[in-house]
């Protein structure tokens, strides 16, 4: 009896050594698989882009806004322009400035002032100096401007701020000043 106690202590023990084992085993976290590659067509196509979904949606987001402010002051410029024809135009039809043309001149001088604080200039409201003295030579001179106003502002990058942009819009607002001197 006491041999089969021994047996049965022994294979008891084995039992209980194989279930530690096995448990041991079992309970070991398998290895993790290696991270998959990224090909070309993965990457992120902007630098900005790829680390947070949320971040992206962001980022697209203010660059979108950024190329519609870019267009609206673009559209701004186109009016301006269109404006110092049509006021140079009326001048040289009537020789003189009415109730129509003094809207369209408080439009364009909305229209410059706003591109100039879009480019980064301060509100500046002194006339400017070079501002020639007779009608008609204010009336070309902004036309001019007005047509170089927008080829500088065509040819900025959006991200640029133009010191040529700022002292144009300047420049027109001084002479549109000053004509408002003549005409009063």
């Amino acid at each position: 009896m006491a041999r089969i106690l021994s047996y049965s202590i022994l294979l008891s023990t084995l039992l209980f050594l194989s279930m530690i084992t096995v448990r041991a085993q079992s309970s070991r976290p398998a290895p993790s698989p290696p991270p998959p590659s990224i090909t070309s067509s993965d990457k992120p196509e902007h630098p900005d882009f790829g680390a947070d979904p949320s971040e992206d949606l962001r980022a697209r987001l203010a660059i979108k806004a950024d190329q519609k402010h870019h267009e609206e002051t673009l559209e701004r410029a186109r009016e301006a322009s269109e404006l110092g024809s049509q006021l140079l135009e009326a001048y040289k039809t009537s020789k003189s400035i009415g109730g129509d043309e003094n809207k369209k001149l408080d439009r364009l001088e909305k229209l410059v002032k706003k591109i100039r604080n879009d480019a980064g200039g301060l509100n500046n409201e002194e006339e400017t100096t070079e501002a020639p003295n007779t009608l008609e030579a204010v009336m070309t001179r902004l036309a001019d401007l007005t047509t170089e106003l927008r080829k500088d502002v065509e040819k900025t990058p959006r991200h640029v701020i133009s010191a040529v942009v700022i002292d144009r819009a300047n420049d027109l607002i001084g002479l549109i000043q000053r004509l408002r001197k003549l005409v009063h």
